[in-house]
């Protein structure tokens, strides 16, 4: 049998020892033992948290649970682990480690709004004020194209609230301090606009 090997970069073995003091790993040899077939960096984050990805597509959850936790571990900063939980759906912890991470915060108010759902009461309606204040928030907090779509959600959420007409004849005004339901997020308060 023979082998056709095309190599976009070569590595030089008389370095296996300088690349290897620096994380580097010589995880392939050529038979003779002469030229690196497979170079791979150990540590490296985003590396580990590709390999956990594919150990729990495959079903290993322990492999997968093993290299997520090494991933966060050698994360070079806290926005990234945060972006690693982010990637896993662990929003809340996300923000623990990083509080102003803006997929999450977006993410998050999402799920609030989820909980929310349709409601048709007047008071329940004021829930869709506490939603444009939670986007108005993420939109400070962030930038880019996440405080942008945060901005748009929250005009959304404040036209879907009550209306001057209908707040006014329950008896409501301007400025007045409202409560509403988030659903399983518990509660909030907002003024009436």
């Amino acid at each position: 049998i023979a082998e056709r090997h095309r190599h976009r970069y070569e590595v030089d073995i008389k370095y296996r020892e300088r690349l290897e003091a620096c994380g580097v790993r010589f995880s392939g040899l050529s038979p003779d033992g002469r030229l690196p077939e497979i170079v791979d960096q150990v540590d490296n984050p985003r590396l580990l948290y590709a390999l956990s990805v594919r150990a729990r597509r495959e079903g290993d959850t322990a492999r997968a649970n093993e290299l997520f936790q090494r991933a966060i571990a050698n994360a070079e900063s806290n926005a990234q682990r945060a972006d690693f939980y982010y990637s896993a759906g662990q929003y809340d912890r996300a923000l623990q480690v990083f509080p102003s991470h803006g997929p999450s915060l977006y993410r998050r108010a999402g799920l609030i709004a989820q909980s929310v759902g349709r409601p048709t009461s007047l008071r329940g309606r004021f829930a869709y004020w506490c939603l444009a204040d939670i986007y108005r928030n993420v939109a400070a907090q962030t930038s880019g194209q996440i405080a942008s779509n945060a901005r748009t959600t929250a005009s959304r959420f404040e036209r879907a609230g009550p209306s001057r007409d209908q707040y006014f004849l329950e008896g409501f005004s301007p400025g007045q301090s409202v409560t509403a339901s988030l659903g399983a997020y518990g509660s909030c308060t907002t003024r009436v606009r």
